[in-house]
């Protein structure tokens, strides 16, 4: 009888030791993903500042700009370490706590975690939604010819950014509600909804901007004018088309797509888009 009830407590024991090796491989794995696209961020984050001063300070416009690409780096960066904090916080919490028996080391672990996890969503929400309104407000400022095709313009994409902005709220307070009572069921859904929705957002700037290009260069082209743009050029075009705020937008989702189950513990995807 001793042996069959050891027995049980040895398979037990060995459940809970997989699920551990899997829950520190998809920290480790999002950790070093994240590093990856934050690195490459960084490269487009000191081009487009440094594109920024050599056109020159010279409107609120420009100045408001400067800002929003400082606070977004400085958002992803905090971000980046919150993320690696986490994946520190589970080794630590799982294997190097030895006062406490193993199960009780995880769930010690588990409530610092979940603080933390509220707030990375916060700052993830209002990170999207700061970067698409910069979108739509370089995609305004490139439609100039009529107000009306103007309005038109950024009709759609002025209701999938109102739309954003609702799902990213009820987002942040799902994840940062601490109480007992049971929450809606959007909550499950509302970061996933936002997540689409700023996608949408870009897509649909980036779209706009590029039929905007190319309706420039049909009238261009035919007074002789050169073709061939410069590397500056390129990259404002890529600036305003959203492509430096997708990139942004791809490195933080990265840490929310398991707590969607998108992706799972035991799937060899983790290695690539792996999560806290």
């Amino acid at each position: 009888m001793s042996s069959k009830s050891d027995a049980t407590q040895l398979a037990a024991v060995l459940e809970l030791l997989v699920e551990v090796g899997f829950e520190l491989q998809h920290a480790v794995a999002g950790t070093i993903a994240q590093t990856i696209f934050f690195s490459a961020y960084g490269v487009f984050f000191a081009i487009a500042v440094y594109s920024i001063f050599r056109k020159g300070l010279r409107s609120w416009a420009s100045i408001i700009m400067l800002l929003v690409v400082v606070y977004l780096y400085l958002a992803s960066a905090a971000q980046w370490a919150m993320n690696a904090w986490v994946t520190f916080a589970k080794i630590h919490g799982f294997l190097m706590v030895t006062s406490v028996p193993f199960p009780e080391g995880a769930k010690l672990a588990a409530v610092e975690i979940f603080k933390v996890i509220g707030v990375q969503e916060a700052i993830f929400d209002f990170n999207m939604a700061v970067g698409d309104s910069v979108v739509v407000w370089r995609t305004w400022a490139v439609y100039q010819d009529r107000n009306r095709r103007r309005i038109l313009a950024i009709l759609v994409p002025g209701i999938l950014l109102l739309l954003t902005f609702v799902f990213s709220i009820i987002d942040t307070v799902c994840n940062n509600y601490h109480g007992t009572a049971p929450l809606p069921a959007i909550c499950n859904t509302a970061g996933g909804i936002a997540w689409g929705l700023s996608a949408a957002t870009n897509i649909a700037c980036t779209i706009l901007i590029g039929l905007k290009a190319r309706r420039h260069r049909k009238i261009t082209r035919p007074l002789g004018k050169p073709s061939r743009m410069s590397a500056e050029t390129i990259l404002s075009i890529l600036f305003d088309s959203g492509f430096i705020y997708s990139l942004l937008w791809l490195s933080q989702v990265i840490s929310f797509f398991a707590a969607a189950n998108l992706i799972t513990l035991t799937s060899p995807s983790v290695f690539v888009w792996g999560s806290h």
